[in-house]
């Protein structure tokens, strides 16, 4: 049977009220959104399915449908979530339905003869949508269609907030986790630093080596102080939209051989191979050198810190006609399926506080990411899971100049500054080449025979 004896209209609302007060999930949201459904109009088989963050409808809850036939028609929607006023759509007979005959073999093999669709609403767009149906040909009435968009507005609505709520809950974990990392990563350098400058003003450090290991442990930890400030001072500026940028032409090339130049101890230490792959006439993107090199620094540090001794770390670089692609790859413990949509987020890190073999307070990929998108560009992680290593890609629009600013340009000769970087970054690049630090060349294209 399709169908059962409906209940009164007003017991289903006064019923599924109460339901949505107990609710403690959204899966008992779900199953009471289903009851309602099946005492309000009789229904027997019925399905909810809400858009994902990507903008995919996807199965919820269902009932009397196989698993073959939710794999093979998920996705499909008559609305996306922006449609405006949707409403109820009926089909009394899926045989004549155009929409559905991609799917009319798994809607068969179903036994399904007819299906309603009603759109799940709140705040003005479409949030998802339930199914109903038919094991005959069937048209709802208007009272019973009328019923159906009262259960699914209450139900939207419950589905919201407690989306909301559960966000809510999230971020007060995440800010307090935030917080006990920041006590944590403040205090360390803090502590060595105090430490270090008492045993100095008592004069307990007598020899000229002590005093210079001293001197380097507190200038060390301060660094470390202020790139940690610099971080929150960031994501404070992002949060309040007051990070600026100041857009100039450069070359891509120069600002990866100032990256390796920095990190080049960390690597080192490590006994890391950085591979170096540019493109032999690579095209100029427009960007702020220097946050450009804040979030390359950033990946190439992270990809160091994660990846074990004698792992080997990956920089190159791709064009297309439109935009330059820098691409990090390393050798490292690469990134969990279920960790890497939230891998940009703030606050946001794999391990746990208690778990934590790595310092950092999870805001440095969450401030790429802005200064990335206020280049008008775009990063993205990729990892095929743990083990297997991570890339990290960071795509740039190129830069187009200006007739005008091209006949300077040759005016000026090759020398002239105009791609905006500073002076003097290759050549000492290349001397660090020159020790024995793992850094190895690879093509043609590699540093030791980067741009003259």
């Amino acid at each position: 049977m399709a169908f059962t004896a409906p209940a009164q209209p007003i017991d289903i609302c006064l019923s599924l009220t109460s339901a949505m007060s107990r609710a403690r999930t959204l899966e008992d949201i779900y199953q009471a959104a289903l009851d309602a459904l099946a005492q309000g109009l009789g229904v027997v088989r019925a399905s909810i399915l809400l858009f994902d963050p990507d903008g995919v409808m996807r199965f919820k809850a269902s009932r009397g449908l196989s698993k073959a036939y939710q794999r093979a028609v998920e996705g499909h929607t008559p609305w996306r979530p922006d449609t405006p006023d949707p409403r109820p759509i009926v089909v009394s007979d899926v045989e004549r339905e155009p929409s559905l005959q991609p799917y009319l073999e798994i809607i068969a093999a179903e036994g399904i003869a007819a299906m309603t669709f009603i759109p799940l609403v709140c705040q003005g767009r479409v949030i998802g949508k339930f199914m109903l149906y038919s094991e005959v040909r069937h048209t709802f009435t208007s009272d019973q269609l009328q019923l159906a968009g009262v259960i699914a507005a209450q139900v939207a609505f419950a589905v919201v907030r407690a989306r909301a709520e559960a966000a809510a809950e999230e971020a007060n974990r995440l800010k307090d986790e935030f917080l006990a990392t920041l006590s944590h990563e403040l205090r360390a350098p803090l502590n060595a630093i105090v430490g270090w400058t008492r045993m100095l003003q008592e004069g307990t450090i007598l020899s000229p080596e002590r005093v210079s290991h001293a001197i380097d442990v507190i200038s060390r930890n301060a660094k470390l102080q202020t790139e940690l400030i610099a971080d929150i001072v960031d994501a404070t500026r992002i949060a309040a939209g007051k990070l600026e940028i100041e857009r100039r032409p450069l070359l891509v090339p120069r600002l990866v051989d100032s990256v390796i130049t920095s990190v080049i101890p960390a690597a080192q230490a490590k006994r890391i191979t950085l591979l170096r792959r540019m493109p032999q006439r690579p095209p100029r993107t427009q960007g702020d050198h220097k946050r450009l090199h804040q979030v390359l620094g950033n990946i190439v540090s992270n990809a160091i810190k994660f990846t074990p001794e004698h792992g080997v770390v990956r920089i190159s670089c791709d064009v297309d006609p439109s935009s330059l692609t820098i691409l990090v790859g390393d050798s490292g413990p690469g990134i969990a399926a279920d960790f890497l949509p939230f891998v940009f987020e703030r606050f946001r890190q794999a391990e746990s506080p208690s778990a934590r073999r790595h310092g950092g307070l999870g805001l440095g990929l969450a401030i790429a990411r802005h200064l990335v998108e206020l280049h008008g560009g775009q990063i993205r992680a990729q990892s095929d899971g743990p083990g297997r290593g991570s890339t990290f890609s960071v795509r740039l629009p190129l830069y187009v100049r200006p007739r005008a600013s091209r006949r300077r340009l040759k005016e000026a000769g090759p020398s002239g500054h105009e791609e905006g970087v500073w002076p003097g970054t290759v050549e000492p690049h290349r001397r660090t080449l020159s020790l024995q630090c793992g850094v190895a060349r690879e093509a043609r294209s590699e540093v030791g025979q980067g741009e003259k």
